[in-house]
């Protein structure tokens, strides 16, 4: 039985440098299904939802987007209660970035090709998240990241 007391620093698969983009983009669609049907995007909106209180007009950055699924659940809730909402998407894959650019083109997103820590915004967003992200990094890496979004 797997000890899972503590967290484990080990790389997954996804995460090493020769990984084709096959599998990256399999990984990303197979999410996007795992998000809609077992409701990982519900708990995204539900989050969305109380962070947005009595606004009707919002910007949000999601870093680590990679195919910008998260980002098109934020838009069609947003569009289904007019709410103007505002998207940027942030991951270090520019092949992350050309999938959800061909996935959602419609979508009124600035997808952004960069390391999150080095992004530069015109304008700070109202909100900035990540999903599904947190666990790519080791404790001091996510203590520099959660000060990043603050």
């Amino acid at each position: 039985m797997i000890d899972l007391t503590y967290r484990s620093t080990k790389k997954e698969l996804l995460d090493a440098d020769d990984v084709p983009f096959a599998d990256i983009k399999k990984n990303m669609q197979e999410l996007n299904t795992i998000n809609t049907l077992l409701g990982g995007h519900k708990i995204t909106i539900r989050g969305f939802k109380k962070l947005l209180g009595n606004r009707n007009k919002i910007s949000v950055c999601e870093i680590g987007c990679g195919g910008g699924d998260n980002l098109h659940a934020i838009e069609a809730y947003c569009k289904r209660h007019g709410i103007i909402c505002s998207f940027t998407g942030i991951d270090i894959k520019k092949e992350c970035i050309d999938f959800a650019r061909q996935q959602y083109p419609k979508m009124n997103c600035n997808w952004v090709c960069s390391d999150y820590q080095t992004a530069v915004f015109k304008k700070e967003p109202d909100i900035i998240f990540s999903s599904l992200f947190c666990h790519h990094f080791n404790e001091q890496q996510l203590q520099v990241m959660l000060q990043w979004m603050k």
